[in-house]
């Protein structure tokens, strides 16, 4: 990656960026007008340009972040004291973004409820704090030895776009100045006692906090985000006004901004009463302002629709085109090993390009993509899509990590801050929130426990009511195939779109639409893995992963194969894709010198062993070996030739007599 391409990621993903001299750790330009005039795309584009070896610092309070800078390589004592900082704060070194110096200092990148100042030795000597006013050198820059600045074991911010958060004390620790601050190497007054842009943002900040942390003293607990909000507005109304003849909503100080203030804040007044930190010298305790829980501010009467007021209004938007409908919830369920990831990931890169998806249009929008079960998968998909469809940059977004969605107070704060920031930076609503799988977001919760699955419905629901985007869930089969997704039957009775995705042959398969709720079901969609190799792993090995590409399906796909059928075919499969195979290139030869060629290939003379052997584990009969005139020698041949007879029917294989292929493996 370039340094241009970097500076290009770390803006769009919302922090300001600072071009740094290379090898150096000072900025080649006026950097302190950059933190009230940050650069766009083609301010980037141009510096860069002229000098490519410029490395590239951010100012964290950009993007509500602060990176404590830890010269542990100084002296013990710094290592002490780091070691102690973490262990005070929750600091778990291998979850928090990281970043390694060249020299071999460290800096731990957390996300801030509110910037502080950086400054120098603010922690301990040695221990410094970057946030406001202040910047850090992150990769792929160079020092002056040519060393490059490193991520850590967590990954990058890209990686991991919810940051960690700071513990409140350590926040309270960072604004208490120390004498040694005054050797700070940056002169912040030009920028810190400059007035603040918009007074209103501070007092509706101050509101929130005021409220949530009076309420969660009285009572306990942190407020309904209702009651919140409600309450909080009460505080703030009376003291702005709007200017210029534009709202506080066009101006981003109504309503919306609050919500989200409120979604933020609940996180550090959670933190500060599990912790019991509530009794601070320095909060100022208010009156609660006397609020309806039960009905809300304006909100408008409940609808009515009588008989007799016209015709059915139309259906919700159908944004995949006869598939999936604006700010519904679908599920997409198969069994282990069918495609189904790769199904639905092919998918959610359609819907953010805005590309036709198997003869369907799509409307574009943003795409956050939690891939609970690891993000290494999901990376080398994201690549093996960029090379076949030639891609550079999509509006989808990963978090590569598990949530928790049974505990309302866990996660759905920090998936919403997530999708707040990804639409800042995609500059286009979320669309579509793509949950990899269900299994891992319960967070240990029964999928057959009917209070479990409908408290993590709930606040899916949440998620898709407070961002607007259709939600979807990748899920696993039950034990009976027939009865649909596994689990309680609630998560069918929510769901708006269910399809059921299964393989039809060795990197083949069949996505059907069984379920929904206000569009015709559409036909089904054939597709088949074509395998990419995106790069080569530290042994030389290559590292591949596989692109969804549609194929038109002719009806064999849905015929049913029997016990026998289903043994053959496994085996064949099994041998085909062995990790040491050396593929068999050969020449079906058919009545009529009629030849397809095929780039790999079994002999049935190979397969027949293995299925005497699984036919007769099956019947709870050994037959690994026969009598050469015995029956059960007889009637094992005739089973095996009915198999593969069945299958050559039904379009699963092709045998000449003597070799047997899959259909994919044709050339020409």
């Amino acid at each position: 990656m370039t340094m241009l391409e970097a500076a290009l990621d770390y803006a769009r993903l919302g922090y300001t960026v600072v071009p740094i001299n290379a090898g150096s750790k000072l900025p080649s330009v006026k950097w302190r007008d950059l933190q009230t005039n940050p650069w766009d795309a083609e301010q980037i584009k141009a510096h860069w340009g002229k000098h490519p070896t410029h490395g590239i610092g951010i100012i964290p309070a950009s993007r509500n972040t602060v990176v404590i800078d830890a010269d542990v390589y100084k002296a013990d004592t710094v290592q002490q004291d780091f070691a102690q900082i973490c262990i005070d704060h929750q600091i778990d070194l291998s979850e928090a973004v990281t970043v390694k110096t060249p020299s071999g200092g460290l800096h731990v990148w957390l996300q801030i409820s509110e910037a502080v100042r950086s400054g120098s030795d603010v922690l301990a000597d040695g221990i410094d704090i970057r946030c406001e006013g202040g910047y850090a050198i992150v990769p792929p820059s160079l020092n002056e030895a040519g060393k490059p600045y490193r991520w850590g074991e967590a990954g990058s911010v890209f990686d991991n776009p919810i940051l960690e958060p700071c513990h409140p004390n350590l926040i309270e620790k960072m604004k208490v100045k120390r004498e040694s601050e005054t050797a700070e190497v940056f002169d912040l007054d030009s920028f810190m006692d400059q007035p603040t842009a918009d007074g209103r943002e501070k007092i509706m900040r101050d509101a929130v906090f005021a409220v949530g942390m009076e309420f969660a003293r009285r009572y306990k607990a942190v407020p309904p985000d209702d009651l919140w909000m409600q309450m909080a507005w009460a505080l703030y109304r009376p003291q702005v006004s709007e200017r210029d003849g534009r709202t506080l909503e066009m101006d981003d100080r109504g309503e919306t901004m609050m919500r989200a203030k409120i979604r933020s804040t609940r996180i550090e007044v959670e933190a500060r009463l599990n912790k019991g930190l509530l009794d601070d010298p320095d909060f100022e305790r208010i009156d609660l302002p006397e609020v309806d829980p039960n009905t809300p501010d304006d909100r408008p009467d409940l609808p009515l629709e009588f008989w007799g007021d016209g015709q059915e209004g139309e259906t919700p938007f159908d944004f995949v085109e006869d598939v999936l409908t604006d700010g519904a919830m679908s599920v997409v369920y198969g069994d282990s090993n069918v495609g189904k990831t790769f199904f639905v990931f092919d998918l959610a890169c359609h819907i953010a390009l805005g590309r036709e998806w198997n003869g369907k249009e799509c409307e574009p929008g943003g795409v956050i993509y939690i891939a609970a079960e690891g993000g290494a998968s999901i990376k080398k998909r994201k690549q093996a899509f960029e090379q076949y469809h030639k891609i550079s940059d999509a509006p989808l977004a990963i978090i590569p990590s598990a949530v928790d969605l049974l505990d309302p107070k866990a996660d759905i704060s920090r998936i919403l801050t997530a999708c707040e920031t990804a639409a800042s930076v995609f500059e286009t609503p979320i669309r579509l929130v793509v949950f990899d799988t269900l299994s891992r977001v319960m967070a240990g919760g029964n999928e057959n426990s009917p209070e479990d699955m409908t408290a993590v419905i709930a606040n899916i629901d949440a998620i898709r009511f407070a961002t607007g985007a259709h939600t979807l869930i990748v899920h696993h089969s039950g034990k009976n195939a027939a009865a649909g997704a596994r689990g309680h039957s609630s998560l069918r009775a929510a769901t708006d779109t269910e399809i059921e995705v299964t393989k039809t042959g060795e990197g083949y398969g069949v996505a059907k639409v069984k379920k929904q709720r206000d569009l015709e079901p559409a036909p089904d969609f054939g597709f088949k893995l074509e395998t990419m190799v995106v790069g080569v792993n530290k042994r030389g090995k290559d590292l591949t992963s596989c692109v969804v590409l549609p194929v038109q399906l002719d009806g064999s796909e849905t015929k049913r194969l029997t016990d026998n059928e289903r043994i053959v075919m496994g085996i064949i499969e099994n041998m085909l894709i062995g990790e040491f195979r050396t593929k068999k290139p050969t020449t079906l030869s058919f009545a009529g010198n009629a030849q397809i060629m095929v780039s790999d290939s079994v002999p049935l003379d190979e397969i027949r062993p293995w299925f005497y052997q699984e036919a007769g584990h099956q019947r709870d009969t050994l037959r690994d070996t026969f009598s050469e005139n015995s029956k059960s020698e007889s009637a094992a041949r005739k089973s095996f030739q009915r198999a593969v007879n069945g299958l050559k029917n039904k379009g699963k294989i092709m045998s000449d007599g003597k070799n047997v292929a899959v259909p994919g493996a044709r050339i020409g």
